[in-house]
């Protein structure tokens, strides 16, 4: 017998794996982010580094929001 709790329909179970791909690659994104990011010294992108290893979602969240102060690539094209 399935318990209640693991019935799920397709919609559940597809939801579920969109949720773990996103928790799974914020992180990675960030540090690929990070790394190729030219207007940070070194010493501030291991501080970074270090941040999202040992608290992943938190440290991927902040530095996307507030680490990355460079224009996207797009918007950057149009400045210049």
């Amino acid at each position: 017998m399935i318990p209640a709790f693991l019935n799920l329909g397709n919609f559940e179970v597809l939801m579920l794996l969109l949720v773990f791909a996103i928790a799974l690659l914020l992180p990675v994104i960030a540090i690929l982010n990070l790394i190729r990011n030219k207007g940070l010294s070194n010493a501030t992108k291991f501080l970074w580094i270090l941040l999202i290893v040992f608290a992943p979602y938190i440290g991927a969240i902040l530095y996307l929001l507030i680490g990355n102060k460079r224009p996207a690539p797009l918007y950057q094209e149009r400045i210049s």
